[in-house]
This record gives structure tokens, C-alpha cells and sequence, in this order.
């Protein structure tokens, strides 16, 4: 298994503001949370981790 394809769980705790800037900031890029958390924190440009047009947990609709 190659060195990339290995992940790691990571915590961040933030405040519930942070957390909602957070993810304002992650739609209006049109990433997911945790692709723009790791594009900031690894100080990446805004590169997107999964196809196009495949939605993220982050991003479906809440039901029931």
C-alpha cells in the first residue's frame, strides 16, 4: 500500500462560530470541510480530493 493512499484521523476543536465559518467557507469554495481544512492547514491552493459532481457527507441533505 503505497505511503498516499494511508490516512490518519485527525481532531480539531473549534468554537460552534468556527465551526460554521468553517464550513461557509468550505461551500463557497465548493469544497468539502475536509478538503478545505487540508488544503489551509498544508497550505495548498484549492484542490479538489474527489471527482467532480460527487457530493460529500458534508454536503447532503439532513433527513429525518
Amino acid at each position: 500500500m503505497s505511503q498516499q493512499r494511508r490516512t490518519a484521523t485527525m481532531l480539531l476543536r473549534l468554537t460552534p462560530d468556527d465551526r460554521e465559518e468553517v464550513k461557509r467557507r468550505a461551500a463557497q469554495a465548493g469544497m468539502s470541510v475536509q478538503e478545505y481544512a487540508t488544503a489551509r492547514l498544508l497550505d495548498r491552493p484549492n484542490v479538489r480530493f474527489r471527482p467532480g459532481g460527487v457530493p460529500g457527507q458534508g454536503r447532503l441533505p439532513l433527513t429525518g
